[in-house]
């Protein structure tokens, strides 16, 4: 679930998020039309696996703001099936950063798995499984959010120091290593993320 507000940032950033508009939450059925490449809300006829949202919860009819607080995967699917197009997901997961080591000193990193070819892998990239970060590449993509949508590379050393004579050897400083959202999406999208310690 730490992947959904990246989902949603995504869906702000390029203009197609309503976030006072309702969905119905618990499962999710769906059909692929592959010639459209449009993934279709269905009744529950499928041939593809429903996903639900956790624990089998169902919140009934939420808005969009009120599935992030509530970490509706089947929000997500909304978002990934009617708003949010598949190339430009795609774009914003390499732009925040994912699949892709971030190279921060005296770290031995792995890319990842970037799997959004299939329609499920496609919704499930969306609530955080079927593709594969690493914890270095979330802590990274999070500061865009927290940075106003300036990303910033993390670093584990602050500086090396001679021990004989305290001289520093090497320092080390913050590095923005890039800015996928704006300051505005990335106000919305904490905005949002703090509706998880509202009442209720």
């Amino acid at each position: 679930s730490v992947m959904k507000s990246f989902t949603y940032a995504t869906a702000i950033d390029t203009g197609e998020y309503e976030g006072d508009k309702e969905f119905r939450a618990g499962s999710f059925a769906y059909n692929y039309d592959q010639s459209k490449h449009k993934i279709t809300r269905t009744n529950g006829s499928t041939v593809y696996p429903v996903i639900t949202d956790a624990l089998g919860t169902d919140f009934g009819t939420i808005t969009f703001d009120e599935g992030l607080a509530m970490s509706s995967n089947v929000g997500i699917c909304e978002l990934m099936s009617n708003y949010i197009n598949y190339k430009e997901f795609g774009k914003y997961m390499d732009r925040f950063g994912f699949f892709k080591a971030t190279n921060i000193p005296y770290v031995n990193e792995v890319n990842g798995l970037k799997n959004l070819e299939m329609p499920m892998a496609y919704l499930n990239s969306g609530f955080g499984q079927s593709s594969s970060i690493t914890i270095l590449q979330l802590c990274q993509a999070y500061t865009s959010i927290f940075n106003d949508g300036k990303m910033m590379r993390p670093y584990v050393v602050d500086s090396i120091v001679d021990s004989q004579t305290g001289d520093i050897i090497k320092q080390y400083s913050p590095k923005q290593v890039g800015e996928p959202i704006t300051k505005k999406t990335a106000q919305k999208t904490r905005e949002l993320m703090a509706g998880v310690m509202e009442d209720g």
